[in-house]
């Protein structure tokens, strides 16, 4: 069990690295980084990791812990990483991508803790 809210705060760290650093680094560094890495593919196929990983460690501490509200919570975060998704706007996209990665990183982080204290 422990290991999927790992995966998924692992996964939301790389998450946020890749909103908030990676802008910054392809600014100082442009030579460093190939285009692809801004490709929109790249954040369906993270989404498409976050989604199922996310499900599966919030749902096994679900099963034991019984919090509904942490499980609104990393809907919530995943919906507004979805939302983030679908713009076509950058900033309204990072800033949609951030607020639910970290509501989705505290879902797991709070699960994890609820599940060894259960």
């Amino acid at each position: 069990m422990r290991y999927a809210d790992a995966m998924a705060v692992g996964l939301s760290m790389s998450c946020l690295a890749h909103c908030l650093l990676l802008p910054l680094a392809v600014t100082l560094v442009p030579w460093l980084f190939p285009a692809f890495v801004s490709d929109e593919r790249v954040h369906i196929f993270l989404l498409a990791l976050a989604v199922p990983i996310s499900a599966w460690g919030i749902g096994l501490g679900f099963r034991r812990h019984r919090q509904g509200r942490l499980v609104w919570m990393a809907v919530l975060g995943l919906a507004l990483m979805i939302a983030g998704v679908l713009q076509e706007t950058d900033w309204l996209e990072r800033g949609l991508t951030v607020v639910g990665v970290v509501l989705v990183a505290a879902a797991h982080l709070l699960n994890w803790q609820r599940r060894r204290l259960g």
